[in-house]
């Protein structure tokens, strides 16, 4: 017959309030179930009554789950630690009068084996002490333990962790320096730099010296404004172009008790680039749980994180299909009568919604207008099925703009995860198995409720979410993981970067490393700008799309089905007049409008049922005219070029008589603006997009003098680089000259 033993150790600290007589250092302390057989190879105190095991809970692509927790209940009994008599007192009155409630945070080891096996050779699980209690009136003393990582829990962590530094004198909305009160704050609470929200309505970014802080103003789409004195200044807990597993990592190892040596991050990483290929950015403005954070995290990227209390390590695992290959449990490993398997309808999902690229960091998470951009991923025919539809929303802090992939790939795992409610299966196995289970493991398991339409038995893919490990068995928890693909397969090597809202001056490497790694040789980076999106420039100095430095063999395709456009050139300067001399100035030359799309690296170009548009060229300026002692007419400004940020209409001239100033007319997108006529002569018109400006005309021939007009300025390019591109079908409208 075999005959079960269990063992219990912890190390506790020598030294401190509790035990000022002690040697400093570490002893261990060895605790067993009293039974007839207890070998003498292995010293341990008798005392443990009772162990009570409430196993951890995975929460398959949610949250943290529940934490694993042993309960010990201990008899009490007469000890003698050192000199004193056996008789006095008790071992665990003793005990807590030496050590206090100090085990809180200490490893704790159950040892589970058989008469015959060393300690080394038992199976070895892994705690952390939460908390003790007593010794009671019923003589008797408990050890109450978790897992690792009920260390994340709002009431032990928090990100960013809360500052207590504030504005030591009022600021006005333009200073560039703040003072931190109360003194030596700065060195005791903030780092050298980063962001900090200020009173709960700006956020700037800093770097420290001491007390004093050198700051930018009206940040990540804040305003800058005056703020009181004793107004709050908060460090923001921000992470930018991380990976998920990263972000994780970080919060568990820097802002928890979680010693870094229980996770791998190599591994994770592996997981990540094999399985995931995204990378998030987020800013936490306000302290908020580890185990909220971390928890959006999991649910956005589809990850499965838990406790390995036999391998002693926090794993962590991209959700996905569990292979047909993987070990089966059958009728014939199962214990009999333990298979029970449960329908879980409210875990069925027919559409997911969610919301990303966050405009301003201090307004609430739940406020859909603070996000930019939204995608919905469904399914009719699942609506169809199950007679009714379940909608799931999600408001991303983690995915940021031109995200659209990454928040369609959240949607996808979601959608994909849950299309089909997944059953709970329980079951138990003998210990005898040729390898034991593991928690977190995905597994195949037949048994007789499993049955195709036609009766035949069915092998359904199950992962542990909870492992009881008993003595004598393992009782089993699992969830069904089904899986229905919606939307591409992730591959590592194919980056996607989707511009689904306006925005001016893009660049694509920029944009495309804040959602992953940085490209290299051999991958394939796909941008488009959808229709109806536009991308603009606020200068005609700056393209409004640069693809950007990719290293070569990453081939990049570029889909435009939207609109690329320059920025519009200015109109020109009318010329000044003066009757007294008399004298008349010219026109000057309108701007040069600015350029659309900007390459020096090769990419392939779909632009079919797109737009690229240089900006319009600026109207020049109307000459003046002038006659003596009767006339002074000043020209009038040349017209702005087209641009989504379209050129401003010129200056009139300054004229010494009576006419009142010029008309001045701005361009739009579409069109420049009109040829101006403030007197008798014409500023020019505005280009039309990707089209030169028209010249201004000269003053009036009728006066004693008059000036030139401007020439009007030159169309902005189309494309900038044109060598470098590689048109894929037919060319769309693209509207300006195309240069290398």
């Amino acid at each position: 017959m075999t005959r079960a033993l269990t063992y219990v150790e912890i190390d506790i600290p020598t030294f401190g309030a509790f035990s000022p007589d002690i040697t400093p250092g570490t002893e261990t302390f060895r605790f067993t179930k009293d039974t007839d057989y207890l070998p003498n190879t292995i010293s341990a105190i008798p005392s443990i009554k009772e162990i009570a095991i409430q196993p951890q809970t995975i929460s398959l692509g949610e949250d943290l789950g529940q934490r694993g927790i042993v309960t010990i209940t201990f008899n009490d009994h007469l000890h003698s630690f050192a000199s004193e008599s056996f008789t006095a007192g008790s071992f665990w009155g003793k005990f807590r009068g030496r050590y206090g409630q100090t085990l809180q945070g200490r490893d704790l080891r159950l040892y589970r084996g058989t008469l015959g096996q060393t300690l080394e050779e038992m199976e070895t699980r892994y705690y952390t002490i939460d908390s003790t209690d007593g010794p009671n009136t019923n003589r008797e003393y408990k050890i109450i333990a978790k897992d690792a990582l009920f260390l994340a829990k709002a009431a032990q962590a928090q990100a960013p962790v809360y500052n207590s530094g504030f504005v030591s004198v009022t600021i006005n909305a333009v200073t560039t320096t703040l003072t931190l009160a109360p003194t030596g704050i700065g060195n005791a609470e903030y780092p050298s730099s980063g962001y900090v929200n200020v009173g709960g309505k700006e956020i700037m970014s800093f770097t420290r010296a001491g007390n004093t802080l050198t700051v930018v103003r009206g940040l990540l789409n804040t305003t800058a404004q005056a703020h009181d004195a004793e107004s709050r200044v908060q460090n923001i807990a921000f992470w930018e172009v991380d990976r998920p597993v990263d972000i994780i990592y970080d919060l568990l190892v820097n802002y928890t008790d979680i010693d870094a040596s229980l996770i791998s991050q190599s591994e994770w990483q592996a997981e990540n680039d094999a399985y995931l290929n995204v990378f998030y950015t987020g800013y936490v403005a306000d302290p908020r749980g580890v185990d909220v954070l971390v928890s959006e995290i999991l649910q956005q990227a589809g990850l499965a994180i838990w406790w390995d209390d036999v391998g002693q390590m926090i794993r962590l695992q991209v959700l996905r299909e569990i292979p047909t290959t993987a070990q089966t449990f059958d009728g014939d490993s199962t214990l009999q009568g333990t298979l029970e398997v449960t329908e879980q309808p409210e875990k069925r999902l027919s559409e997911v919604q969610v919301y990303f690229a966050k405009i301003n960091p201090l307004v609430q998470d739940d406020e859909d207008d603070n996000y930019r951009s939204s995608t919905k991923q469904s399914d009719s025919t699942a609506v169809t099925e199950y007679g009714s539809a379940q909608i799931k929303k999600i408001r991303s802090r983690w995915i940021p703009t031109g995200g659209r992939t990454s928040a369609e790939t959240t949607a996808n795992k979601q959608l994909g995860r849950f299309r089909d409610p997944p059953r709970n299966i329980k079951f138990s196995l003998p210990r005898d198995q040729p390898t034991n289970p593991a928690l977190g493991g995905g597994y195949q398991l037949q048994g007789y409720p499993f049955q195709t339409s036609a009766g035949v038995a069915d092998t359904v893919p199950i992962q542990i979410v909870r492992l009881n490990p008993k003595a004598e068995r393992f009782d089993i928890e699992a969830e069904e993981m089904l899986f229905t693909q919606f939307g591409a397969v992730v591959d590592p090597l194919l980056d996607t970067v989707i511009f689904d809202v306006n925005a001016n001056n893009v660049n694509l490497e920029t944009v495309h490393d804040s959602l992953y790694a940085v490209a290299v040789s051999g991958d394939v980076v796909r941008a488009f700008v959808n229709a109806g999106v536009i991308i603009g420039s606020t200068s005609t100095s700056a393209a409004a799309f640069e693809v950007g430095n990719f290293v070569a063999g990453v081939t990049v395709q570029l889909f435009v089905n939207g609109r690329i456009q320059g920025c519009g050139g200015v109109g020109g300067v009318g010329g000044d007049a003066n009757s007294d001399v008399p004298s008349a100035g010219n026109g000057t030359a309108g701007g040069a409008g600015g350029t659309a799309l900007y390459t020096r690296r090769a990419i392939l170009l779909t632009s079919t049922s797109g737009q690229i548009w240089g900006g319009g060229g600026g109207g020049g300026g109307d000459g003046g005219t002038a006659t003596a002692g009767i006339l002074a007419e000043a020209g009038d400004g040349g017209s702005g070029g087209a641009g989504t940020n379209a050129g401003a209409g010129g200056a009139g001239g300054v004229a010494s008589g009576t006419i009142g100033p010029p008309t001045l007319l701005q361009g739009t997108a579409g069109a420049g603006g009109s040829a101006a006529n403030g007197g008798h002569s014409f500023g020019g018109a505005g280009g039309n997009p990707g089209a030169n400006g028209g010249a201004g005309s000269a003053g009036s021939a009728g006066g004693d003098v008059f000036g030139s007009g401007g020439a009007g300025g030159a169309a902005g390019n189309s494309i900038d680089g044109i060598s470098f591109v590689t048109h894929a079908g037919p060319a769309g409208s693209e509207l300006g000259p195309q240069v290398n």
